[in-house]
């Protein structure tokens, strides 16, 4: 069993449009802000508020947490963790006890060291801190992926090109979808700085959702040049 079938994302459904004045990220300020001195929108700072799982941040302490990170020397957008094999090679078990869970939660820790915004990752963990009682570890799992969709979902709708979803990483169209209780058509199209998934049959009728990947096109870019 994968890990990302071991549960439902762990949070509300959100309706799409339910936000109706989009706050897009500014890259350009917030990569001044990241190299700047401001010590409360620092990447450390609120690194560390985010990993204590701090509901009282802010929606611009969000996105500069999130679309900041892209400026950061651990930003790499199209790497894979080996964590993340050793993750699914251990819930191929067909029974789990708890020193399996209690295991594959040490693995999460590795994956989300190199990806703390890994959002598969963190709901997968929570599972696994509930199934071993440890319930605040859970909580701040929770909140973090909140801080993340909260960053993501303020940046559209994701109805229109104009109006994409934000993301810093192709994994986290798929987190949306899963956060939308959306599921994904099959057919994925580049249209600009956009990537297009089609969607299966919906309540709300919707074709399909557009993500502004910039950020992952902005580190190839690099990558290449380097």
């Amino acid at each position: 069993m994968k890990y990302i079938l071991l549960c439902a994302f762990l949070l509300s459904v959100v309706p799409v449009s339910a936000q109706q004045k989009f706050t897009k990220p500014d890259y350009r300020a917030i990569e001044r802000i990241s190299k700047s001195k401001k010590e409360d929108l620092s990447p450390d700072v609120l690194m560390l508020r985010y990993l204590s799982g701090d509901s009282s941040m802010t929606l611009r302490e969000q996105q500069q947490l999130y679309y900041g990170f892209q400026f950061t020397p651990q930003y790499s957008p199209y790497t894979h963790s080996d964590y993340s094999d050793s993750l699914n090679q251990l819930l191929e078990k067909e029974n789990l006890d708890v020193a399996d869970y209690i295991r594959a939660s040490v693995f999460c820790d590795s994956v989300l060291k190199e990806d703390p915004f890994d959002l598969r990752i963190l709901n997968a963990q929570a599972a696994f801190y509930k199934k071993t009682a440890r319930l605040t570890k859970a909580s701040v799992n929770i909140a973090r992926i909140n801080i993340v969709l909260d960053a993501i979902l303020a940046s559209g709708d994701g109805l229109t090109g104009n109006t994409a979803f934000y993301v810093i990483s192709v994994k986290h169209e798929y987190a949306i979808l899963s956060a939308l209780d959306l599921k994904f058509g099959g057919k994925q199209s580049l249209i600009g700085s956009n990537d297009y998934l089609t969607l299966e049959e919906n309540d709300q009728q919707i074709k399909g959702l557009y993500f502004d990947v910039t950020a992952s096109f902005n580190s190839l870019d690099k990558l290449f040049k380097d």
